[in-house]
């Protein structure tokens, strides 16, 4: 969490995040958060399929895209289905889903300031939900967050010293 932002390259990024899923989907499973493990399975085989779509320089299409965005509803909806419990299935079991939702989104993107972007929103989510229940992985959102931010900083556009000169108030033209 703490260096896929901080990656220049988007293959870089996608293998960082894998990882960081991995390692998180584990976290999730031995907390016994089965909602959340399913959505970050569904998280890590998107990653897998964009890390394969980035190789042959090709972009997901609409419809793997939409396939996802269902697995990731489903996948936080199965435990609740499986078990009979719909019913009892909360608005906090929601956010694994919107966070799921938003990493889609980080990892469908070309280019990487907005990976950053919508990263920094899926880690914003999850914050929320691991301070709600109170795990130790909401320390490890919080540093991840102002990972990003920092990431956002380091790689925002900088307009060329001959644009700014010209898009000066006094610069004549």
């Amino acid at each position: 969490c703490l260096i896929s932002c901080q990656m220049k390259r988007r293959w870089q990024m996608l293998a960082l995040s894998l990882s960081a899923n991995l390692f998180s989907g584990l976290g999730c499973l031995l907390l016994g958060q089965i909602s959340a493990t399913d959505v970050i399975t569904v998280a890590i085989l998107q990653i897998l399929l964009s890390i394969r779509h980035s190789r042959k320089g090709t972009a997901a299409s609409w419809v793997e895209n939409c396939t996802f965005f269902c697995l990731y509803t489903v996948g936080g909806l199965l435990p609740y289905i499986v078990s009979g419990t719909l019913g009892s299935f909360g608005w906090l079991d929601l956010l694994p889903i919107i966070a799921a939702l938003l990493l889609m989104y980080s990892v469908i993107q070309k280019e990487e300031q907005k990976m950053r972007i919508f990263s920094l929103s899926n880690a914003t989510v999850f914050l929320i939900y691991h301070a709600i229940l109170k795990n130790t992985q909401f320390f490890a959102q919080l540093i991840s967050i102002i990972s990003i931010i920092s990431a956002l900083i380091r790689y925002r556009k900088n307009p060329s010293p001959q644009r700014r000169k010209k898009d000066h108030p006094g610069h004549p033209e």
